[in-house]
């Protein structure tokens, strides 16, 4: 059986992208009463992130995650959220996820 789409192989846990971090979900479901517009681009992030890898990969899933929300046309929010994934992403990057371990 093939694993589905955001988990990996060899790993036991799904992958369940929770959307965007730093209370920034909880600030438009709560204050502005709406889903973030550009979710999305935080759950390919997660993904990325439960899927592992190296120094470069999870540079590579930071530089994706900013070039997605840069392409919706949030460019502040692109570098913001790149600052902060560079900055404290590491203390999810190599926790029990995927092939991260």
């Amino acid at each position: 059986m093939a694993p589905d789409a955001g988990q990996d192989a060899g790993s036991t846990l799904p992958c369940i992208p929770n959307g965007c971090s730093g209370g920034v979900d909880w600030f438009y479901r709560n204050i502005l009463r709406r889903e973030p517009p550009f979710g999305f681009c935080c759950d390919e992030h997660d993904v990325a992130y439960y899927e592992g890898g190296n120094r470069r990969d999870r540079w590579l899933a930071d530089w994706r995650l900013a070039l997605c929300l840069w392409e919706d046309g949030r460019r502040v929010k692109a570098v913001l959220f790149w600052l902060a994934v560079r900055v404290g992403g590491w203390a999810y990057w190599f926790r029990a996820y995927g092939t991260g371990t």
